[in-house]
């Protein structure tokens, strides 16, 4: 029995003292009733929650080596950087953050013009710590990229960029191979957040953007990963469902949510998909409002979600072995609800269709390919034009829409919804929920969503939400450097 006790308190000492911190990194923990003192004064902070610059005292950057693909000079750039931290209750840390953060978007709407904001959250084993992975690559990287584009199309009109990283506790335990077995309880916490105070900030960030001096100029997209998918469906997911259910046309918070490897069911997709499916039809002008990105390769959400969600649901009642997979198989890989495939076009081959004897015009990537098809390529020849090393150039990828039965046959299971009406039992055209699963060769594994190539995806496809063109009968509509493509056929 001492034995025992000597062991348990050993393995106590061991987790208490592997606990990741549960503080916030940015700014100071609020104390509630400071926070609604009855003289109305904000949280007593020293620290101004400011938008960083590249090259501003606190931006982060890596004090190890970094795969740095910024392509703009810190002197030159048009982006900023913001942090709103969340508890484990989905509580904010300090409202003074965000109110803050709301301030300064409006004073470079004044100083600046409309910003295009993107919001990012991160998932499992991960926080807002200057020196987070996720963290790094968002800011120097990504929001770099997607600056770089909004420059080569709009020159000295260039809007600002602002990207606002979502901060949780992602990770409970510093210990690697124990913190594996976080999974069930970070899974809760993220729903949690998901539930909590994250929705106030979506909101106000779309009432900014949706402002009558902003309208048509400013634009948002959201983006989750992981947990963090978890965290930004379970914020929008009754959003989604009002929106679907309504007879008026569709306007969704931001211009496009997407989620990258989330970590949640495919039940919790159904009752969207249901309402989704059953429309007879969409609008021509009608957009995706949410795409979901799952690769293959995935490890940790195709086997490792599962056999978690197998265990906590081990005696849960099911009607059907398909209730049971909707509830153990996360939502990238429940073959039946997927719609695209998205995959890396071969070494030399250039964006085209590929029965195509002849190459296409590289400016006009698109001119040929089916209706059900679309290739990603700009970022591909700006980084080539720019002389970057092999290494850090993206790849081309074709996404394509699973229609007929010989459409996405690289898909375990060769997925494909036929299109048409809801009482023949198919899908409508242009469904505005995109569930698309990628090859190995776009994302390696479940965190390898900062390499070139799908990097270029996440900001091609955040370019292509400011186009409004119609895109109801083919997969994403062109990008703004291709406004006199013709409308493919349908």
């Amino acid at each position: 029995m001492r034995y025992l006790k000597t062991v348990f308190v050993v393995a106590y000492i061991l987790i208490m003292t592997a606990c990741a911190p549960a503080d916030p990194y940015w700014t100071v923990k609020c104390d509630q009733k400071e926070n609604y003192a009855a003289n109305g004064v904000s949280c007593p902070s020293q620290i101004s929650h400011k938008l960083l610059k590249p090259g501003d005292e606190g931006f982060p950057k890596p004090t190890t080596p970094h795969t740095d693909a910024q392509t703009i000079s810190p002197a030159d750039s048009n982006y900023y950087l913001g942090v709103v931290e969340f508890d484990e209750y989905g509580n904010l840390f300090n409202r003074r953050q965000l109110e803050d953060l709301m301030a300064q978007l409006a004073l470079k709407d004044a100083e600046e013009g409309p910003p295009l904001i993107v919001v990012f959250t991160h998932g499992w084993h991960h926080n807002a710590g200057k020196q987070d992975g996720n963290l790094l690559s968002f800011a120097n990287d990504t929001l770099s990229e997607i600056a770089t584009l909004e420059k080569k199309v709009y020159g000295s009109k260039a809007r600002p960029v602002v990207g606002i990283y979502v901060g949780w506790r992602g990770e409970s335990i510093n210990v690697e191979y124990l913190n594996n077995f976080t999974f069930w309880d970070r899974k809760n916490v993220a729903h949690a957040v998901g539930d909590g105070g994250l929705q106030e900030l979506f909101v106000k960030l779309d009432e900014f953007r949706y402002d009558s001096k902003r309208a048509g100029k400013s634009r948002l997209v959201i983006i989750g990963h992981s947990f963090g998918g978890a965290v930004t469906y379970s914020t929008l997911h009754h959003h989604f469902v009002e929106k679907l259910s309504s007879d008026q046309p569709l306007h969704p918070i931001g211009d496009m949510v997407v989620l990258i490897n989330p970590a949640f069911e495919a039940m919790k997709l159904k009752p969207l998909l249901d309402i989704a499916w059953s429309k007879e039809e969409y609008q021509q002008s009608t957009r995706p409002m949410l795409m979901i990105v799952t690769s293959e390769a995935d490890t940790p959400t195709r086997h490792l979600f599962k056999a978690g969600r197998t265990l906590s649901t081990l005696f849960w009642d099911y009607h059907s072995a398909e209730e049971r997979a909707l509830n153990t198989t996360a939502v990238g890989h429940y073959v039946p609800f997927i719609t695209h495939s998205l995959v890396t076009l071969k070494a030399g081959q250039e964006c085209k269709d590929q029965a195509a004897a002849e190459p296409i015009d590289r400016n006009a990537v698109n001119v040929g390919l089916p209706a059900n098809k679309y290739c990603f390529d700009e970022i591909r020849k700006m980084q080539i034009k720019q002389g970057l090393p092999d290494d850090l150039v993206a790849k081309p990828i074709l996404l394509t829409r699973c229609d007929n039965p010989n459409d996405c046959t690289n898909i375990d299971g060769k997925p494909f919804l036929p299109k048409g009406s809801y009482e023949e039992g198919k899908v409508p055209v242009g469904t505005p929920i995109l569930n698309i699963r990628t090859s190995a060769g776009v994302m390696a594994g479940h965190n390898d969503i900062w390499n070139p190539t799908m990097r270029a995806f996440i900001v091609e496809v955040v370019s292509s939400s400011l186009i409004n063109l119609p895109r109801a009968n083919h997969a994403p509509v062109p990008t703004r450097r291709d406004p006199a493509l013709p409308e493919r056929s349908k």
